[in-house]
């Protein structure tokens, strides 16, 4: 039975997968190897990289042109700063897969007298330059986890390649990739204290640097679609495009989805005979509650500056607030952290959206002590004019100090608000946020299970912006607008003042629209 592959590379006798030979333009690279070209193939962690370049090697070996092997660098990552230890990691992987994938045992006879006799700085060099020399086909190198590298070891790998390219393809290889996250050009490299220079200054012999795309619409419906065919339940369109709109095709994530629907929903319930849209929504809280690995390292980059920079005023909604260099974009890009467009400057896709403010707020979440019962009236209804009441007494109470020792501080107000009300509504019911770079607010989508429906609440956060009834004017006809496209009643304005009593003695101002609408402003 064939299933959804989270870890490693695909295969296609065991996993529903895209053919890696489709996910790129296979007549791109097949030119640039005849140009006898050097490129980068580059994509965020788990989009399929390795899966493709294995499937080229075989591809490239099959036409019977040229010998192509592919070396994973990871093995080197041990060896920290041992730039010896790690050349030797490096021939030894080299050596060993020319043995085993092409019945070639002349790296493997000369690899390592190769390293007493020339150093780490050579070694690599000679060794492609001698093999090069003894191959009857021109010799094609794949690279993978070239970001496994770092500092001189990175660097060494790098100019050995640079200085070998003009005997290319009689004493070298012909063409070579290097398969990673960051873009070669763009990654900085330490090669001691204070002596920092960028992958391009160093491999500038790069002809191209490519990237693998996602997968589109209709590559996750040939997935759920052979999903379907092995297994008789079908799938809904709408959860086809629920999963879209979530993922917009982020390979791990779909994947992710398509495992926890199939190989744990449906086999415990037993009774899915059709895959809906609320169940690609369950399934999506519950990856991001279980925060696998490909999320957890996402969130581990959220801490650095340059990260930092970037992400903080999308939480609020503000522009950019203090400089931001074209390495810091390209960094968070080359993550998959953030798309670029002429147009703007976004989150890369709904899941990602979601996870950032939780993970951010997630150990101040767990220190609140509120109980549900304290803001759901006999009947279920949760009462936001509770939640938010109690919320003005703990912010007043607690926020400065935490505040203090909280790396966002920018959005600080706002997370620290998410945290409080992810607290309450984590018994049972959703919170949907929509941020990013120049809206000026943050929108909080609140779903509450009530009696046989879903109680919706909006909540729009602003800092304070001077006149404050001006503000308040503005604020309510924005929400006002955003609540008639979505069919809700109840709506709250909470604007945040650092000084809030010499602002407005009434904190809570309630407008009655004539058309039925309800909305709170309040100042906190």
């Amino acid at each position: 039975m064939h299933f959804f592959n989270t870890a490693g590379p695909v295969n296609a006798l065991d996993h529903y997968c895209i053919d890696p030979l489709r996910r790129f333009d296979l007549s791109v690279i097949l030119k640039l190897i005849e140009q006898k070209k050097y490129f980068v193939l580059h994509a965020p962690r788990q989009s399929g990289k390795t899966s493709c370049m294995l499937a080229l090697t075989d591809y490239i070996n099959q036409k019977d042109q040229y010998k192509c092997l592919y070396i994973n660098l990871e093995s080197s990552y041990t060896a920290a700063d041992d730039i010896t230890e790690s050349m030797k990691c490096i021939l030894s992987e080299l050596s060993s897969r020319a043995r085993d994938y092409l019945n070639d045992y002349l790296p493997e006879k000369i690899a390592f007298n190769l390293l007493e006799e020339r150093g780490p700085n050579l070694a690599f060099n000679e060794l492609l330059t001698q093999w090069s020399k003894n191959s009857l086909k021109p010799i094609i190198l794949i690279f993978d986890e070239v970001d496994s590298l770092q500092g001189k070891i990175l660097a060494a790998l790098l100019r050995q390649l640079r200085a070998g390219y003009d005997k290319r393809p009689r004493l070298f290889p012909q063409s070579a990739i290097l398969c990673c996250v960051e873009d070669i050009r763009y990654k900085k490299i330490e090669l001691s204290p204070g002596n920092v220079v960028t992958g391009g200054s160093i491999f500038n012999i790069e002809a191209k640097s490519l990237r693998l795309n996602n997968f589109s619409k209709d590559d996750i419906e040939s997935l759920f679609h052979r999903y379907s065919k092995d297994t008789q339940i079908k799938v809904d369109m709408a959860a086809i495009n629920k999963i879209w709109r979530l993922t917009a095709g982020q390979p791990w994530i779909v994947n992710a989805l398509g495992y926890e629907i199939c190989s744990e929903m449906v086999p415990r319930k037993k009774d899915i005979s059709t895959i809906k849209e609320r169940d690609v929504d369950e399934a999506a809280e519950n990856i991001i509650q279980k925060q696998e690995i490909h999320l957890q390292n996402l969130v581990e980059q959220l801490n650095q500056e340059g990260v930092k920079k970037i992400i903080s005023p999308m939480l609020t909604g503000e522009e950019f607030f203090q400089d931001i260099s074209e390495e810091d974009f390209q960094y968070l890009y080359d993550l998959g952290l953030i798309t670029i467009s002429s147009s703007q400057i976004g989150i890369a896709n709904e899941i990602y959206k979601e996870i950032i403010p939780r993970s951010l707020i997630y150990s101040t979440q767990l220190l609140i002590r509120y109980d549900l019962d304290l803001f759901s009236e006999e009947d279920g209804m949760l009462n936001m004019r509770k939640i938010i009441k109690s919320f003005q007494n703990f912010y007043n109470k607690y926020f400065r100090r935490w505040a203090e020792r909280f790396s966002y501080q920018q959005a600080g107000a706002f997370l620290f608000f998410q945290a409080f009300l992810q607290r309450i509504i984590d018994g049972g019911g959703k919170i949907q946020r929509e941020y990013g770079i120049g809206r000026k607010f943050t929108t909080l989508t609140i779903s509450w299970p009530y009696r046989q429906s879903i109680q919706k609440n909006l909540i729009d956060l602003h800092f304070f912006k001077p006149p404050l009834k001006e503000q308040m004017r503005k604020s309510v006809e924005e929400l006002t607008v955003q609540m008639k496209e979505r069919k809700i009643s109840d709506g709250y304005v909470i604007i945040f003042s650092k000084n809030p009593d010499e602002l407005w003695e009434q904190k809570i101002y309630k407008n009655n629209k004539e058309d039925g609408l309800i909305i709170d402003v309040w100042l906190i």
